[in-house]
């Protein structure tokens, strides 16, 4: 799935999204680039407020709020998995994305901390969705 980056500031967000993300405000500075196009590896539902997984301007994985975005292949990619139970704890209602992220609550965390291996098993899905072109296209 692609996105193009639509908006990066936090006047595109609804009130919604400073009650989810309490420590964002409208000053908060966002790594993504108008008109850019982002692979989207990973939705998830956080207190009730839409978020994707992608790779930013800072080449690492962060989780955006789906207002910055429109989609231009919105189909989900084949090999995506589905969870309820992943990261209730963590606030996340539901996940849609690769296998590790969904079926690992612990995984989840550990990329949102920067953990080597987290980060290490993200890259190697990355690698994998982008020769497999398996984002809808």
């Amino acid at each position: 799935m692609r996105v193009i980056c639509r908006a990066n500031n936090a006047r595109a967000l609804p009130p919604k999204h400073f009650v989810a993300f309490r420590g964002e405000s409208e000053r908060t500075i966002y790594h993504v680039s108008v008109a850019a196009e982002y692979f989207v590896f990973a939705m998830a539902l956080y207190n009730s407020v839409m978020i994707l997984l992608l790779v930013d301007d800072t080449g690492k994985p962060n989780w955006y709020p789906i207002e910055f975005f429109s989609f231009n292949q919105p189909k989900l990619p084949a090999d995506w998995f589905f969870s309820t139970d992943v990261a209730n704890e963590h606030g996340v209602g539901a996940i849609w994305g690769y296998q590790h992220l969904v079926s690992d609550p612990e995984h989840y965390e550990r990329l949102i901390e920067r953990d080597p291996d987290a980060l290490r098993i993200f890259e190697q899905e990355q690698r994998k969705a982008q020769a497999n072109d398996n984002f809808g296209s």
